[in-house]
């Protein structure tokens, strides 16, 4: 296993080296979340034709299924020595799950930098709970073990929006509360519903172009990414969102006319489908994001462009939905129209660049 880059979301997250699966810690609402979705995929029949499909009561669930990451399990920290109960997963059943050809895959340690997966995955997470202490909800070994979004493509550009205006729940601290809700006061998140959590953009040799400034989140790299942090995304205003993203969350510099108007036409059909199963589901996802993806690597987007839906071919984009600690089941209350308005913005801005 080995450390994932991420545009945003908890550091301490694992994925394997060839980048099948993603590992990371995670509270009990998000594994009730995982395990509810694929108990209702699991009670739909196969076989139903599209009318009895769209009328069983499970639908919802199924349809919010395809639109969030593959859930594959959960993994303890006792699972290694094979102690683990039922419901979660060992090491080797991470294999079984992914072994497709009967040759199954190669989990690795980082052996200079951890003494074992399970140091890891027990490791705190780099990020704030409360002030500063460990949430009594966050087990230190349990983790959840989801498809990796990236797997497949060369060189993913990934982007990351938090979707809401409310960005805690009720068991969060009320110093918790009080961060957030400035926050929240202080962005587009309490105006458009929506903010830029992070971005990592592979722009090739136009990275190089790009000057660094640490004071709005701004990172350019040798490898060809340029990540755009938090800072970033905060720094953000209702006046220069749409012309900030248009340039940088697919640069013409480096796509082109052509790659960058295919890839916003499709996006926001993904996301428009997106908001269509959120208006069928009753939850409130506070501080959910939706993770965009797609391939920076020339040679490979022309290449998938022009041979979709062919056996072998890799992913061109893809749009999930993701990060569900602080989700909740709300039957009764209706769609959750906070995380929907902020998903609606996203889709008008967007469509604001359509070539």
């Amino acid at each position: 296993m080995q450390p994932v880059r991420q545009a945003a979301g908890h550091e301490g997250a694992l994925e394997d080296e060839s980048r099948d699966i993603f590992v990371k810690r995670a509270l009990p609402k998000e594994i009730a979340f995982y395990q509810h979705v694929q108990a209702g995929v699991s009670r739909i029949p196969e076989g139903l034709d599209d009318e009895a499909y769209e009328q069983h009561p499970d639908a919802p669930t199924a349809d919010l299924a395809g639109v969030i990451p593959v859930f594959m399990g959960t993994l303890m920290e006792h699972d290694a020595a094979g102690t683990g109960d039922e419901s979660s997963l060992s090491y080797e059943d991470i294999k079984q799950r992914l072994n497709k050809n009967g040759q199954g895959i190669e989990l690795v340690t980082e052996s200079s930098a951890q003494h074992s997966l399970l140091a890891s995955l027990s490791k705190p997470e780099n990020h704030n709970v409360g002030q500063g202490q460990e949430s009594p909800l966050h087990p230190s070994n349990a983790s959840i073990v989801l498809e990796n979004l990236t797997k497949g493509f060369i060189k993913p550009s990934v982007v990351d929006i938090k979707l809401g205006a409310i960005l805690w729940d009720d068991e969060a601290t009320p110093e918790k509360q009080e961060r957030m809700k400035k926050v929240s006061e202080t962005t587009t998140s309490g105006s458009l519903h929506m903010r830029v959590a992070g971005m990592q953009i592979y722009a090739g040799k136009e990275a190089t172009k790009v000057t660094a400034d640490p004071e709005r989140g701004i990172t350019p790299s040798d490898s060809g990414y340029i990540e755009y942090g938090k800072k970033y995304g905060r720094s953000l205003t209702d006046a220069d969102i749409s012309a900030c993203l248009n340039k940088n969350m697919f640069p013409v510099s480096h796509l082109g006319y052509d790659r960058a108007s295919a890839l916003i036409s499709v996006i926001i059909q993904e996301l428009l489908y997106i908001r269509r199963v959120f208006r069928r589901i009753e939850m409130r996802m506070h501080s959910a994001s939706v993770l965009i993806i797609y391939e920076s690597d020339l040679q490979a987007f022309d290449d998938r462009l022009n041979n979709q839906g062919e056996e072998g071919v890799g992913p061109l984009y893809q749009a999930k939905i993701v990060d569900f600690a602080h989700t909740s089941l709300t039957p009764g209350n209706g769609p959750d129209l906070d995380s929907i308005e902020g998903l609606s913005n996203l889709i008008t801005i967007m469509k604001g660049w359509e070539m």
